[in-house]
């Protein structure tokens, strides 16, 4: 692997924008959750998951 690759995988600051990206994903995905709740209802309802209420707040 070249020396430059090798430096940026290595690198602190790639691993921190890495774990603010992920936390984005799951922030964004809870928030759709909490405002459109009767649609998150039935993505929990078509994923056969009961009780939906449940699994929707977990």
């Amino acid at each position: 692997m070249p020396n430059a690759i090798a430096r940026i995988l290595e690198s602190q600051a790639l691993w921190i924008i890495a774990r603010v990206l992920i936390l984005l994903l799951f922030l964004s995905s809870g928030f759709a959750k909490i405002f459109d709740y009767e649609n998150s209802l039935a993505e929990m309802r078509a994923a056969g998951l009961t009780p939906d209420w449940f699994f929707n707040i977990a």
